[in-house]
């Protein structure tokens, strides 16, 4: 999944963005990021902005404080599952979300997809395992059926991913970029014969020829990101790993400007955003080690 990057040029000032990205871990492995209230900001401790950082660190060595920063938020993703089902995950362990949030969030298919992944290209679960993550949790939450409720915009397309992996009546988004995370797992785990990988890459690639080059961005397509940027990057990362259907989609977004290039996500009203600088710092890291510019 990906031979080691090996951080030869620079060295000196790529061993100083990793102390300060291992200054920004807490000592249960988070990696921390900021959240923007309507009355003011706050630290936070979320499983996605870790497995995030744990991307983008994926293959990167000859640095003992990557390694280390790496290894311990593997071991904060994996202590985060729910306990009860297996593999299953959310943005926040079980109980432990924030005192502003009133109620803990449902599990979804951005955080499992992403976080299974990296466990897997870790070696902490196989690839095989993802297949048994699609099958339980990601193909069953789907627009079809009962839950083609959901399909209720023109870019959809029935079949295409979730958010919330759940059945209650609770409003329940497609989002561009949270389909493209689950496309990533679904080429890894050799399931791109699935039917809601076909309907999912046809609504991406549709989508993002949609998106204007000049109008600011409005998450039509994605009410869980704020600007094009996080998208952009996991339709690359997708790609890498597997998923060439989606290459129209990235060649489509690669000229479109990001108003908010330091937002990680947000909540669907887009009134809450996550910003971290252990991410930025981390894909820093990684243009340092394949020698070109984060973007």
């Amino acid at each position: 999944m990906g031979r080691p990057l090996v951080l030869e040029v620079h060295r000196a000032s790529a061993e100083g963005l990793a102390s300060r990205l291992a200054a920004l871990q807490s000592p249960g492995g988070t990696f921390l990021s900021r959240v923007s209230l309507p009355w003011g900001e706050v630290e936070d401790r979320n499983c996605f902005v870790t497995a995030l950082v744990v991307r983008e660190l994926h293959g990167i060595a000859g640095l003992d404080v990557v390694t280390e920063a790496r290894r311990q938020a593997l071991a904060y993703l994996l202590r985060s599952g729910y306990p009860v089902y297996r593999d299953l995950y959310s943005f926040y362990p079980l109980r432990s979300h924030p005192f502003w949030m009133r109620s803990a969030l449902y599990p979804d298919a951005d955080d499992t997809a992403v976080i299974n992944l990296e466990l897997a290209r870790a070696g902490l679960t196989s690839t095989a395992a993802l297949a048994g993550v699609a099958e339980r949790y990601l193909l069953r939450y789907r627009a079809t059926g009962e839950l083609g409720r959901y399909h209720d915009r023109p870019w959809h397309r029935e079949g295409a991913f979730l958010t919330w992996l759940t059945t209650a009546p609770v409003a329940n988004p497609i989002d561009c970029c949270v389909n493209t995370n689950v496309i990533a797992l679904l080429a890894v785990a050799g399931l791109r014969g699935e039917q809601g990988y076909t309907a999912a890459c046809e609504m991406i690639n549709d989508a993002a020829r949609r998106v204007p080059r000049s109008a600011g961005y409005s998450r039509r397509f994605t009410p869980f990101y704020p600007g094009p940027g996080e998208w952009r990057r996991a339709l690359r990362h997708a790609v890498d790993v597997g998923a060439a259907e989606l290459a129209p989609a990235l060649e489509a977004l690669e000229a479109v400007p990001d108003p908010s290039p330091r937002a990680v996500c947000c909540d669907v009203t887009g009134t809450v955003v996550w910003r971290s600088e252990a991410l930025a710092l981390a894909r820093q890291l990684r243009a340092r080690a394949l020698g070109g510019e984060d973007r």
